[in-house]
């Protein structure tokens, strides 16, 4: 079942034009695992909603912040309000359904990083190299928080694609070395 949780937005968001107090929505599946993010995902491109707006995916905790008509379709769509309480619950027995499954290793669709690329140059085109090296070091962080003590006198193969996510696969390379 898809559930939309009213909150209250935690900060201004300029892009979005969405102030402090707004109200915002997360949009969530109660089912567990892939069939829940299959669910979910569907249910979003119902309401127009886009791949690269899922945040915490593959985790207990993936959602989509929605709002405005976004949030109107999908209760149009047949997503039912939830309160704390019944999303708490979904996300308890989630979390407790994965919980013996190993931590996976965030991703990102190429369509969720174009997002967050266009999102972030479109003030400042110069801040590609800052976001290709800050890229680099948190992925050398899940490295270590990943193998932790084992890292030492270890061989990492870095594989990646071309353009910029050879760059930071490079960066992510260097910061380990």
């Amino acid at each position: 079942m898809i559930l939309l949780h009213a909150i209250d937005a935690p900060h201004d968001i300029p892009g979005l034009r969405l102030q402090r107090g707004d109200k915002l929505f997360h949009l969530l599946s109660d089912l567990v695992g892939p069939a829940g993010t299959a669910e979910l995902l569907a249910f979003a491109r119902r309401c127009g909603a886009h791949d690269a707006w899922l945040q915490a995916a593959g985790t207990y905790r993936e959602h989509f912040d929605l709002f405005g008509q976004w949030a109107r379709r999908a209760l149009v769509l047949g997503a039912q309000p939830a309160g704390n309480a019944r999303v708490g619950a979904a996300l308890r027995a989630k979390r407790l359904a994965n919980s013996d499954l190993p931590e996976a290793v965030p991703t990102i669709t190429s369509r969720q990083m174009a997002a967050v690329r266009a999102l972030l140059v479109a003030d400042d085109p110069g801040q590609l190299a800052t976001q290709v090296r800050w890229a680099g070091q948190r992925t050398a962080d899940v490295v270590r928080a990943m193998l932790g003590p084992e890292l030492a006198g270890r061989r990492i193969a870095v594989l990646c694609g071309p353009g910029r996510t050879g760059s930071v696969g490079l960066a992510a390379a260097r910061t380990l070395l």
